[in-house]
């Protein structure tokens, strides 16, 4: 059986801003906020048909159970175990849980007679200094496997720096700097293994920071956050890693001091609240080279203790001498919603400004199909099954007819180069 990785598609209306500014800010968003609220040990999912189990053992190299602080709708902050997913493909939903955070024990609940990758989740801060081993799991219905005890271990590659006022030159302290896996396939090289999930450091008192590594080329750059009061937008500053005991020193970080704040509610288009794991992002009204700062979609505290959240906010800090900015939404392809356009606010100097952003529910649909670029050669060698995992479909808001996508993927796995066309969506 053949291991095939799922390619990811966005569809975006013909005259929005395009993705590749944001796809760090999304990525993050998702890895972030769909770990830290959701309680993995109280929200375990299996596969529609669960009628076999995978079970294990999650340790720290120290070999103590990995955990981290996490929050549930209507409950106070808690600890979860790391998440642990257990993966098909696209034709069967993943079964995921969580490890305990007394021993790092799991259970899922699969399906048997098919083949699972296993994976771990958790915010980047946890689990961001770790390579997991990749690990498939074959079993049939009825069978119980259990692959041991997995041990990670540390990242060896290091890359250090400093985080400065850009007005002042003195050090910053608390900043969150982040290594975001970063791949051009016309340069040659390989992008980072594992899951998608980039390191994480928090600046020290002199404003110095150390992110641990593997091997690839990365992009530096800040995380942003309500808590923050200094952000980054310029040009990720990339670092290439090419050991896997790399020592990358002297990057510097110039941050901006945040003034103000732009904060309110994700809400569909009759006013009701919504909830995703996504971002939105600010840019200076008229700015085109820009990388937009930004905040994830967080749960608000309202819902139901056990139950998903359903009602999202977002907060972002911006510098106030610049005193309009453009706000626009970032779905993830999973989500259901998609941005209804750029939304226009002006900010005040050390004041808070609250504008509620408004997506749309997806009605339409877009098909469609990957073929490697010798069309001819795949035509002949695919089978009929690969052919049918090899389509795709996008789901967009029936107003927006016009609809642009990636039509063309190359290279491994997701890191591919991309090619963009303008189709129409059926409705």
């Amino acid at each position: 059986m053949k291991n095939r990785t799922p390619f990811r598609f966005f569809a975006r209306p013909a005259n929005a801003r395009g993705i590749a500014a944001v796809g760090a800010v999304l990525a993050l968003a998702i890895a972030i906020v769909g770990v830290l609220f959701v309680s993995f040990a109280a929200m375990n999912k299996a596969s529609a048909v669960a009628d076999a189990t995978i079970t294990g053992k999650v340790l720290s190299p120290s070999g103590t159970p990995i955990s981290f602080e996490c929050f549930a709708p209507g409950q106070p902050p808690s600890t979860c175990g790391i998440g642990v997913e257990a993966n098909a493909g696209p034709e069967t939903p993943p079964s995921f849980g969580g490890a305990s955070t007394t021993d790092g024990t799991f259970s899922l609940g699969v399906t048997g007679g098919k083949k699972y990758k296993i994976e771990f989740r958790g915010p980047p801060e946890a689990i961001g200094q770790y390579t997991f081993p990749v690990i498939f799991v074959e079993l049939n219905s009825g069978e119980t496997k259990d692959i041991g005890t997995v041990v990670p271990t540390e990242k060896q590659g290091r890359i250090s720096g400093i985080v400065k006022n850009q007005a002042t030159l003195l050090p910053v302290q608390g900043a969150q700097v982040n290594a975001f896996p970063m791949f051009k396939p016309e340069e040659g090289g390989e992008a980072p293994q594992g899951p998608f999930m980039p390191a994480m450091a928090t600046s020290g008192a002199d404003g110095t920071f150390i992110l641990k590594v593997d091997p690839g080329r990365y992009g530096i750059n800040l995380m942003q956050s309500p808590e923050s009061q200094f952000v980054y937008s310029g040009q990720p500053i990339e670092a290439n890693c090419d050991t896997t005991t790399c020592s990358i020193t002297g990057i510097e970080i110039l941050a901006t001091f945040a003034d103000a704040t732009i904060t309110g509610h994700i809400v569909d288009t009759a006013g009701n609240p919504v909830f995703f794991p996504g971002g939105v992002g600010a840019r200076p009204v008229g700015a085109t080279d820009f990388f937009d700062f930004n905040g994830p979609i967080m749960p608000d505290g309202q819902g139901q203790p056990g139950t998903p959240p359903t009602s999202g906010r977002y907060e972002i800090k911006v510098p106030s001498t610049t005193p309009q900015y453009t706000l626009t939404v970032h779905t993830p392809p999973e989500v259901s919603f998609s941005t209804t356009g750029d939304t226009t606010v002006t900010v005040v100097a050390n004041g808070t400004v609250t504008k509620d952003l408004v997506v749309a529910a997806d009605t339409s649909s877009i098909f469609g199909k990957v073929v490697s670029r010798s069309r001819a050669a795949s035509q002949a060698a695919i089978s009929s099954r690969a052919a049918v995992l090899a389509r795709f479909s996008l789901t967009v808001p029936r107003k927006e007819s016009s609809q642009t996508l990636p039509s063309k993927k190359t290279a491994r796995s997701r890191w591919c180069s991309v090619r963009e066309s303008t189709i129409s969506a059926t409705t």
